[in-house]
This record gives C-alpha cells, structure tokens and sequence, in this order.
C-alpha cells in the first residue's frame, strides 16, 4: 500500500476541517448551557498537581463538567454549567488548596473577595503555609 504525504494545501484543509469541528463543539456546549474559564494558576509542578486539581478539588464540585490542567502552561481550563457553579466558586475552590495561586483569568472578571476568602489549607502535598 502506497501512502501519499500531504501537501501545504493538504494540511491547510485538515486544520481547517479541525478548527470547524472544534468551532462547532464550543458552540454546542453554549447552546447546552455551558460556559468555559480559563484561569492562570500557579503552583503547579508536575502531573500529580494536574490530577488533583482535575480529580479531587474540582471532580466533585456541582456544574464542572470538563477540566483540563497543564502544569507546563500554568493553565487550568473548566467547562461548567453556570445553573451549578461559577467561574469565581471554581477558582476559589483551587484556591483552596493553598499549594496553588489563580493570578487571573483569560475569560472571565474573577471577584478577588470571594478567592481571598477561600485560602486555607486543604492538601497533604507538601502544602506551602499560608495565613487564613
């Protein structure tokens, strides 16, 4: 069997069909009630620090449907239903843990009350201390 590399037109056209099929799904979550925020956080340092923030800080808290975390980014991105959470109850929930800062967000006005209320210590991963 003979296999052909694509040209540039060839890979122009496949990120584009990538891009409508991505486009499309953002759009279906939207439609669903979805909202997506990204936020800046620090503190994390290897994929142990990615799985707890996806697993056990925001796994179980109601209206997160999707997290992905990227330690090498300092990004945390959560698909959510705003009828169950809100883009400041997520980022007050990893700001919980106080191994973690969230320094911002890229899509949403964050309310910095309501992060600062939040930190306290809640991990065992050798935990920075910080003051309540």
């Amino acid at each position: 069997m003979q296999y052909r590399i694509p040209g540039p037109a060839g890979i122009a056209l496949a990120i584009i069909a990538l891009l409508v099929t991505f486009g499309a799904a953002a759009r279906e979550a939207r439609a669903a009630g979805a909202d997506t925020v990204i936020l800046n956080v620090e503190g994390m340092w290897n994929q142990a620090c990615e799985e707890y923030i996806a697993d056990s800080l925001l796994g179980d808290l109601e209206g997160v449907r999707e997290v992905h975390a990227d330690h090498d980014s300092n990004i945390v991105t959560v698909e959510f239903d705003p009828a169950g959470t809100s883009a400041e109850q997520i980022a007050a929930t990893i700001e919980n843990c106080p191994s973690f800062d969230v320094i911002g967000s890229e899509t949403h006005e964050l309310d910095e009350e309501l992060i600062k209320k939040s930190r306290r210590s809640c991990c065992a991963f050798g935990c920075r201390n910080r003051d309540a």
